[in-house]
């Protein structure tokens, strides 16, 4: 009751720890890593990206085509899990919900990157390798332990966007980084 007078839901902390501790960290990375990872490695392991380079496109195009069709899958797989997931658990709470949505959605653009720069310099699953070790040891592992992983880990500055947008739409949370510092390191990686 206590709650519902002061204007927010109780599933919202649940939900809140939900995403911070397991959906942010493990679920979204490993779904961008296995998109981002092969989309442009298929093409170099298979020798068809010589027949890409052939046409009167810019190998900077074919890359970022690339990247934004892994991208795209795994908005649309992760951004609706977010908003399904956040629906549910906050009773309809839409403003709530967007906000998780748009957190993953950043998350994810950084997370992305990194994967799809492993994969062009290793092989397929070299890559799938060093993106499962650094998801569970680096970002998992490792950043929970000492501090000073944790400030060089995605997953501090993802983490830091949700609360600062979360926080615009609940009253709970609380990012130990501004949301203007944490979109632009998400951004530059």
């Amino acid at each position: 009751e206590q709650a519902i007078n002061e204007g927010t839901s109780s599933g919202e902390p649940f939900l809140v720890e939900m995403f911070v501790n397991s959906q942010m960290p493990i679920f979204y990375p490993i779904v961008i890593l296995f998109l981002a990872a092969l989309a442009l490695r298929e093409e170099i392991d298979n020798n068809t990206i010589v027949y890409l380079w052939t046409k009167p496109i810019s190998r900077a195009s074919i890359v970022i085509s690339k990247y934004a069709a892994a991208f795209v899958v795994a908005a649309i797989l992760c951004g609706l899990s977010a908003g399904i997931t956040s629906l549910m658990v906050v009773s309809g709470n839409i403003a709530l919900a967007l906000s998780f949505v748009l957190a993953t959605l950043i998350g994810l653009l950084a997370y992305g990157a990194l994967y799809f720069t492993i994969s062009l310099v290793a092989g397929r699953t070299v890559s799938i390798i060093l993106g499962l070790a650094y998801t569970m040891i680096w970002e998992g592992l490792l950043s929970s332990v000492s501090s000073l992983t944790a400030n060089l880990s995605i997953r501090h500055y993802a983490t830091n966007f949700a609360m600062n947008v979360i926080d615009a739409n609940s009253s709970f949370t609380n990012a130990s980084l501004s949301m203007t510092t944490s979109l632009v390191v998400l951004l530059a990686i």
